[in-house]
């Protein structure tokens, strides 16, 4: 077949005329349209390739040049273009053109549109052999036009004066209907003016016109799409008329519209889509199955399946395709090569194609990364899930007998102020009694930070000034700070947040103690720790917690915030504090990223969503002192499972009248015996809990229920914090200072002097 190539790039031009005349085409390659019209005009080709950007007359004004010359009607044209808009593969077919290709083209999809233009002029060449029969005689002219597959008319002017069987058929009108109608009218509007002016440039001349593809409206309104061929002019019942072919062309091209459409889109799916034919070799693959592999697509044509799949056996291939023919599609893991020898995890979906009479493979295959990182991502969160239920347990049990450790050692130092011992032995065993105090608090504070990591419910919010809590985190943290590394401040605008301040400080104090600890023991340089507030995204405040300490080895980044994970020295940290944060921030709307290189040091930034409104000033409450002259006696009420938590608080309140009942029942019944102006009592007990004595109280003596107030060592059960969130009474956090326990019971005392002088 004589093939014409219009490419301008000599590359691509060389490589299509190579593979062409592989084939046994003989082929012409030029780069300019100009020449390629002379060429054409001398001998016209069979099949044009066109390129639709070239210089000078682009491709698509070549296209209805070339379909203007004599000859050209039967010639099969493909536009070859990068642009990829279905609107500019609609302006292709409007121009006159068979058939489209994308670039970068392979030569498998070329071959492919080259056969399917053959077959397209083979079934031309039959439509040749149709038209020379017209013009044989009269009588053979009539026989084989009745017998023809298309429909065949004789036009006089616009009146049809003659018409075939398959005429009648393709435009759903009997012949009798057809003959003295109108032929253009049989033309819908829009392509009405064209057809009319072809027919008068064909009655005129006698030279028939090139095919084209119409729209003509049937009888009852339906629209088809078919190819309109003049024949030629001859005589019909003494007159001279115009012949015209009609084949109904609606299934074939909205067929080939479907397909290209679908090769577009499967050319450009975000799934990856390999070919591969029955020996095992990949005539086809996506563009994200280039991406996939770090191949251009058109690069992959030609390897082998078995390159790719290092678990394929290249040995059962042929059994495997028979099994996939006879089972429709299969589905399975496995491992591809990339270009960089990397194993890539991919779900693979093989479905069995016949096309031509071979058999293909078609396969998609999926990343499946991402669904790992996904499925790891799950797997964390359910694990810190399950970590803060067992910790908010974990946090109740132990604030128990930290209560009363706590409120024993207060009362032990208070003991050796007036103890008769020698002030050696005094001074002695205070600092003894201190340092199981600050023991007993070290403990606090960290069964304060797995509350906080296991606590369900936000906190109450409201207007934070990030630079306030940043001022107050930095000198809670000085002590830690300022012996390790100079501390740099640099603040840009002022940003409030909607968080609680004191876990915002606590979040910084956090980032500045880890901080201070990565600064190694006799570093050279002068360590630094610099801190830093930008709002360089809209709508957000970034803190920056910067240090240039020993870093974080990156196997290890992954798991900094895991609950009880530390890379510290065994005594130096909890492993909650990150944990801590990431809760905390992740409440507020913000995450926390870190960036981090061993050696060098590491940043942690904390981003939270900025709010309009400007905090209101806080007034910071004075610690209560209660006036000796204002201050009676009470009668208290402790109720408590834990003994020694009654008996500490008894000791703590010497100067009032302390009952203590070491179960629910046993609460109840006191309360119905007794009057008392002050009931503590624990939230978590075993049987009747301290919600459960409460609304007993209430209804049996409502008197009482105002002067509830409990004390908890972390509610952790639904039921308990959904009680904490509506009780409306003061609640006491255990371990407790015995300083806030006496504060507490004065103010109790205050009110009930003022409660006995309003009633007098």
């Amino acid at each position: 077949m004589r093939i014409l190539v219009v490419e301008d790039d000599p590359l691509q031009r060389e490589v299509m005329r190579r593979e062409l005349a592989g084939q046994g085409h003989d082929v012409l390659a030029v780069g300019d349209a100009e020449v390629a019209v002379v060429a054409h005009a001398q001998t016209p080709f069979e099949l044009l390739v066109i390129d639709w950007l070239l210089p000078g007359m682009d491709g698509l004004r070549l296209v209805q040049r070339l379909r203007s010359l004599p000859g050209s009607d039967a010639v099969f044209t493909i536009v070859v273009t990068a642009r990829n808009r279905p609107e500019d593969l609609q302006r292709v077919l409007d121009s006159g053109a068979d058939d489209y290709m994308a670039k970068p083209f392979d030569a498998a999809s070329l071959l492919t549109r080259v056969r399917i233009g053959e077959r397209r002029l083979a079934r031309q060449r039959m439509h040749e052999v149709d038209r020379e029969a017209l013009v044989r005689t009269q009588a053979e002219f009539r026989r084989v036009i009745e017998r023809s597959p298309l429909g065949v008319v004789a036009r006089r002017g616009a009146d049809i004066v003659y018409s075939n069987g398959a005429a009648a058929r393709i435009l759903d009108t009997p012949r009798g209907e057809l003959i003295g109608a109108n032929f253009f009218e049989l033309v819908a509007p829009e392509f009405r003016e064209v057809m009319e002016r072809r027919a008068q440039r064909f009655d005129r001349s006698g030279a028939a016109p090139p095919p084209i593809e119409t729209v003509l409206v049937r009888r009852d309104g339906r629209r088809i799409v078919a190819r309109v061929i003049p024949v030629t002019r001859a005589t019909y019942d003494g007159h001279e008329v115009s012949y015209i072919m009609i084949e109904d062309v609606t299934a074939r091209t909205g067929a080939e519209r479907r397909l290209r459409m679908t090769q577009f889109s499967v050319d450009r799916a975000a799934e990856s889509i390999l070919w591969v034919d029955s020996s095992g070799l990949l005539t086809y693959a996506n563009a994200a199955a280039g991406d996939l592999l770090g191949y251009a697509p058109v690069s992959l044509i030609g390897r082998r399946w078995h390159d790719l799949d290092v678990d394929a056996d290249e040995g059962q291939w042929s059994p495997w395709v028979a099994k996939l023919v006879s089972t429709g599609t299969l589905r399975y893991d496995t491992r591809m090569r990339d270009r960089n020898a990397r194993l890539v995890q991919v779900e693979i979906s093989a479905s069995a194609l016949q096309f031509d009479g071979e058999t293909f493979v078609v396969i998609a295959a999926r990343d499946l990364r991402e669904r790992d990182r996904l499925r790891e991502n799950l797997q964390r969160a359910e694990r810190l899930a399950s970590v803060g239920s067992l910790a908010a347990g974990v946090a109740h049990e132990i604030n128990n007998p930290l209560a009363y450790v706590m409120a024993n050692l207060e009362l032990l130092s208070e003991g050796l102020v007036r103890a008769p011992i020698d002030a050696t032995a005094r001074t002695r065993l205070t600092e003894l009694v201190d340092g199981c105090i600050d023991g007993a608090g070290r403990v606090r504070r960290i069964v304060g930070d797995l509350r906080s990591f296991a606590r369900q419910r936000e906190d109450a919010t409201g207007a934070c000034d990030v630079h306030r809590a940043l001022d107050s985190a930095i000198g809670i943290a000085d002590n830690q700070v300022r012996h390790r590394a100079r501390l740099v401040r640099s603040y840009g605008p002022h940003a409030v947040v909607n968080a609680d301040e004191g876990r915002l400080t606590q979040v910084f104090v956090n980032l500045l103690v880890n901080a201070a600890q990565a600064m190694p023991e006799g570093q050279g340089d002068e360590p630094a720790i610099t801190v830093t507030t930008a709002t360089s995204q809209p709508g957000w405040v970034a803190v920056a917690v910067t240090d240039t300490g020993v870093g974080i080895a990156s196997e290890l980044v992954d798991r900094i915030f895991e609950p009880f994970f530390t890379t510290k020295a065994q005594g130096e940290g909890s492993g909650l504090g990150l944990s801590v944060c990431h809760g905390i921030v992740t409440q507020l709307g913000g995450r926390i990223e870190v960036t981090t290189a061993l050696g060098v040091g590491s940043t942690f930034r904390v981003l939270l969503p900025c709010i309009e409104q400007q905090p209101a000033s806080i007034v910071e409450p004075a610690e209560f002192v209660a006036p000796a002259a204002a201050a009676i006696g009470l009668r208290v009420l402790v109720v408590d499972d834990e003994p020694l938590i009654g008996e500490s608080v008894r000791r703590a309140l010497v100067d009032h009248d302390v009952s203590v009942a070491h179960s629910g029942a046993d609460a109840i019944m006191m309360c119905e015996r007794s009057d008392y102006d002050l009931v503590l009592c624990d939230l978590m007990m075993p049987g009747l809990s301290g919600i459960d004595v409460f609304e007993t109280v209430r209804a049996r003596r409502p008197e009482l229920a105002g002067r509830f107030v409990f004390m908890t060592g972390g509610a952790f059960t639904p039921k308990a914090r959904s009680f904490l969130e509506r009780h409306e009474g003061e609640s006491l956090s255990k371990p407790f200072a015995l300083k806030e326990l006496r504060a507490l019971v004065a103010r109790w005392s205050v009110a009930s002097v003022n409660a006995v002088a309003a009633g007098s």
